[in-house]
């Protein structure tokens, strides 16, 4: 049995002391109806029948919360409604239900863990295996789980911060087509314990979203989010009436107030939307939202400016967090805006990219997912850029054959490794690879399971 940290024991212990006393009050009322007589006869039966239908719903909550396929949407309101309601695995051996986990190593590899989530796809197929999902830390070397947390709810990132400290995010709503999430962000201590949360609650019209979590450190974090506004669409084919996403980043503070706020709307053209998704997105028809920017990642500058992946529009942007205005747009075929050459690249650019990050050096890191590719080929890339003569360089590139069409990420290790996530794939999905290009770890999960990012953790 999974041991419970005192944050999820005491709400357990909670929960079972009052089913036990409606299941007794319940006792109590049927014993009366059945022994009474008059106006509260009828009064202690109608208590009863009360008291057994929260007995029953109670029984259902806790069915789901040990079901080995739960309800998604009845597991999501008991995370919103507690959190931190989860089990901690410690020491290292897998929780129920969590899916096999298979590594190799190899001389050269950065020593360490491995920090990922899992989830089984929406889409899943006849070998696909149902697990709920998990926060875990791997150790790269041997394979054991050095920590696992189950989730009652979806969670896209689960990464190491200064301090030994944690952070991962709950999605409290699902959206629409990868989009119009309600997530809120935790810090917590080295066994997970919640310190501090983000969110975007008093947004109007949006909230903070799944997609990236930047803490800082003057303790505030930066988040991106959305919001949904109404828009005339007819002039792109789609409808009059059409809901559309906003992409938004925003600066918290860890008491829920907003010190800096960009919104997208000011700065972002529909007329830029790439083609092919101008009929994907902007003439999706009500209740489809036209997500037609989709932001996936953000970083800050020394000077405090913010590198922006934008990857509908196949672009990245640097903002003046002064003025909220866009300083440069760097991208593929597919970006209207790229202001850059590019040179040394067979492909001309990048395509639909996720995780996008700064190098020490000024360079820039990223998953190149490669949807517009032909064929269409992921891999991850590293650009030298020049911004005095608006040139950018392929220095650095991985790819194996292989093709995600979502998810992915890509983190430079200290000992210059590439610690690349293939987010929709599952043999590998994890892969650790040298300069050279020689694969010196992998991680595998079962088909069907996925992970939005992997992350570099402590070396031990």
């Amino acid at each position: 049995m999974t041991p419970l940290t005192t944050q999820a024991l005491v709400p357990v212990l909670t929960f079972a002391g009052l089913v036990a006393v409606v299941a007794g009050l319940a006792v109590v009322l049927i014993r009366r109806a059945v022994r009474g007589a008059g106006p509260r006869r009828w009064v202690a039966a109608a208590g009863g029948v009360v008291c057994v239908a929260v007995l029953g719903v109670a029984v259902w909550v806790l069915l789901q919360l040990t079901a080995d396929q739960p309800s998604n949407a009845a597991l999501a309101r008991v995370s919103t409604v507690h959190p931190p309601f989860r089990p901690l695995l410690e020491p290292a051996s897998p929780p129920a239900g969590f899916p096999r986990v298979r590594t190799t190593s190899q001389d050269g590899m950065q020593p360490g863990t491995v920090l990922i989530t899992t989830s089984t796809t929406p889409r899943p197929t006849d070998t696909t295996v149902f697990h709920p999902p998990f926060l875990a830390e791997v150790d790269k070397a041997t394979g054991d789980i050095v920590k696992a947390q189950r989730m009652y709810a979806m969670a896209s990132m689960f990464q190491p911060e200064p301090g030994g400290r944690y952070s991962y995010n709950v999605v409290d709503r699902n959206g629409r087509s990868g989009a119009g999430f309600h997530v809120t962000h935790y810090v917590t201590d080295d066994r997970l314990q919640v310190l501090e949360q983000f969110d975007l609650d008093d947004l109007e019209g949006g909230d903070a979203d799944l997609h990236d979590f930047e803490l800082l450190d003057n303790g505030n974090a930066l988040l991106l989010a959305y919001r949904r506004r109404q828009v005339d669409l007819s002039a792109y084919g789609g409808a009059a009436d059409a809901i559309v996403y906003d992409p938004v980043v925003a600066e918290r503070t860890p008491e829920g107030r907003t010190v800096w706020l960009w919104d997208g709307r000011e700065h972002l053209d529909l007329d830029d939307v790439p083609p092919v998704n101008v009929e994907l997105k902007l003439q999706a028809q009500p209740p489809a939202v036209a997500d037609y920017a989709h932001p996936n990642s953000l970083e800050l500058y020394d000077d405090g400016d913010v590198l922006l992946s934008v990857r509908n529009y196949d672009c990245v942007h640097r903002i003046d967090r002064e003025t909220g205005d866009i300083v440069w747009t760097f991208g593929g075929v597919n970006c209207a805006d790229n202001e850059f050459d590019i040179s040394g690249d067979p492909y001309d650019g990048f395509s639909h990219q996720h995780d996008a990050t700064l190098l020490d050096d000024g360079n820039i890191l990223l998953f190149d997912n490669g949807n517009l590719h032909d064929p269409p080929r992921s891999r991850a890339v590293e650009y030298a850029i020049d911004e005095q003569a608006m040139a950018a360089e392929l220095v650095w590139s991985h790819e194996d054959g292989r093709f995600t069409g979502y998810f992915g990420s890509a983190e430079r290790l200290d000992n210059g490794n590439t610690l690349i996530s293939w987010g929709a794939l599952h043999d590998p999905l994890v892969t650790e690879v040298t300069p050279a290009g020689e694969r010196v770890f992998t991680l595998s999960l079962p088909p069907g399971q996925r992970t939005y990012r992997a992350y570099q953790g402590a070396t031990h």
